[in-house]
């Protein structure tokens, strides 16, 4: 009787560790793609180049913008974490994951 309550448990820890696991990914991914950015390749390119490294996943589900505003780059990245359909009966709406990096590329002193 206990059986279905602790497998589904056993599941829902796979779910939140695989969520944390996305998570981590997207924010190396950010900080990789920042940091070419900054040095002057393509960010978008070593963004996608990287998460598909991470993770293993397309990159086609993934949203990566670059911004650049005087001397601040900012690297915004999202995903949709896709549930498993065992999940499907309860109604769970699909997580999202966000991650936003930005840095200053130069300052001058008068």
């Amino acid at each position: 009787m206990l059986l279905p309550i602790f497998v589904f448990l056993l599941l829902a820890v796979f779910v939140i560790g695989r969520y944390f696991d996305l998570q981590i990914s997207l924010d190396m991914a950010v900080a990789e793609a920042l940091r070419a950015e900054s040095f002057g390749y393509n960010g978008k390119k070593v963004f996608y180049e990287e998460w598909k490294n991470l993770t293993g996943l397309d990159a086609k589900k993934v949203n990566c913008y670059i911004t650049k505003n005087l001397n601040v780059i900012t690297v915004t990245a999202s995903t949709e974490i896709e549930l498993a359909p065992y999940f499907e009966h309860f109604k769970i709406p699909n997580p999202k994951i966000k991650s936003k990096l930005s840095q200053v590329i130069s300052l001058t002193r008068k």
